[in-house]
């Protein structure tokens, strides 16, 4: 199955209208289930779910390897990974659900082995995504336990170690000012240093808020400059992609990868439709 998704942009609080989608790709080969993150680099997609993360073609069709988060060394028992990043060949995973209660960087090369791991104590068990800026490439972050800011990890660290928060950036617009709940599901830095947050409103199908958030970062602040909002409603089903029947099924934003070109900004988002028969995943690509 596949959801219509419906793109716009907005500046300063004018509508920069519709984006196309560019193309739509599909895995092969890796579960669906608790879609989770999505990375490009070295002419390969990595993707998690919950559990394993696979290395893909640049198709995003085929599988060629994979790695269970339950087999890795990690120092307690870890079964849930979250977002991921690819930063000098390397894949950056946020891993929590450990036994001692504390969530992980864990770090893999680009065949999936495990390099290093470090715990990050002042995220408090639970780290939803991983992201590195560029533009200083001493640090990795993922959002504080509160979700109004985000904090800064040293990313040159010893296996095992526990990491102390370098700094912390607050999010001047936050998600929980405009939504009662919301998922925090992933982001991701462009090679300018601007930051691109995936922000899903657990409540609608259709929301305004639902989309891509991004901001310009300094080392305290993250100032909101755009939104691309994303709606994902089932009644705009194409009917033979629908089968002729009424979806009614929540579809979900769950990570995004951003890479900068000659053309401009492309935004790749992993959306998850979950349907009552099967869960579908694919990444949708479009141009800013």
């Amino acid at each position: 199955m596949t959801a219509l998704l419906f793109l716009s942009a907005t500046l300063a609080g004018s509508t920069l209208g519709q984006l196309p989608i560019d193309r739509e790709l599909s895995k092969e080969g890796a579960s669906s289930e608790s879609a989770q993150g999505l990375a490009f680099g070295d002419d390969h997609w990595y993707y998690a779910n919950s559990s394993t993360i696979y290395r893909l073609n640049s198709e995003f069709r085929s599988t060629d390897r994979q790695m269970d988060i339950s087999k890795l060394d990690l120092g307690a028992r870890c079964e849930h990974a979250g977002g991921i990043d690819y930063f000098a060949r390397e894949i950056l995973v946020a891993v929590d659900s450990c036994t001692d209660e504390q969530a992980r960087l864990v770090v893999l090369d680009n065949e999936l082995n495990l390099m290093r791991w470090a715990t990050t104590p002042a995220l408090k068990g639970s780290m939803p995504w991983v992201a590195v800026d560029p533009t200083e490439a001493g640090y990795f972050y993922s959002v504080h336990p509160n979700k109004k800011s985000m904090l800064a990890f040293p990313l040159g660290f010893s296996p095992g170690s526990a990491l102390m928060a370098a700094k912390e950036v607050a999010f001047d617009v936050h998600p929980m000012e405009v939504l009662s709940h919301f998922w925090s599901q992933g982001g991701a830095f462009d090679r300018e240093g601007r930051f691109f947050r995936v922000v899903d409103d657990a409540h609608q199908d259709h929301s305004p808020h639902t989309g891509i958030w991004i901001y310009e970062t300094d080392d305290e602040i993250a100032r909101k400059t755009e939104s691309i909002p994303i709606s994902y409603d089932p009644d705009q089903w194409v009917p033979l992609l629908c089968g002729f029947k009424q979806c009614k099924r929540r579809g979900e934003l769950e990570d995004v990868h951003v890479e900068n070109g000659m053309g401009g900004v492309g935004i790749y988002v992993l959306f998850l439709n979950n349907e009552a028969d099967e869960d579908d995943v694919s990444v949708m690509s479009f141009h800013r």
